[in-house]
């Protein structure tokens, strides 16, 4: 169960599922399954920024932070850091953030969640396409950004 919970997103039919650790005596109606952990590539940073510390900050910004991949942290070459969040799968993803660094420069962080199954980019909402988004249908343009 642990490794189910801990392993995922899991994707069925190119659909995301939504697990949840059911506790005794909890009415199935109760229990809400908008959340679902996942992993963000966070691009852009200095090797200076990839750190722990900073990595809750930019989590707890796209959701709720999960975990800092150490492992993905070890090689002095790396591209991005990875952190697994736990997002609200009704809200449109985040997809970059501006921060000033230590010089007073603004940045751009850029998020690539993995594993997201089917997702609309003009929403940024997961579990539907193009066919089925009201958003898409509400805009005179797609300028390529979202939410």
């Amino acid at each position: 169960m642990e490794a189910t919970l801990k392993g995922g997103p899991w994707i069925f039919g190119n659909h995301l599922l939504i697990i949840e650790r059911v506790q005794i005596g909890v009415q199935l109606e109760n229990i809400h399954m908008f959340h679902v952990e996942i992993w963000v590539q966070v691009h852009n940073l200095s090797t200076s920024q990839m750190l722990e510390k900073l990595s809750k900050t930019i989590a707890n910004f796209i959701g709720t932070f999960v975990e800092y991949d150490k492992n993905n942290n070890s090689s002095f070459w790396r591209q991005y850091m990875r952190l697994r969040v736990k997002v609200d799968v009704r809200q449109p993803l985040k997809k970059n953030t501006r921060v000033k660094n230590k010089g007073g420069e603004w940045c751009t962080f850029i998020f690539k969640y993995e594993n997201l199954g089917l997702f609309y980019f003009v929403c940024g909402v997961l579990g539907h396409s193009e066919q089925r988004c009201e958003v898409r249908f509400a805009v005179d343009e797609d300028n390529g950004s979202w939410g």
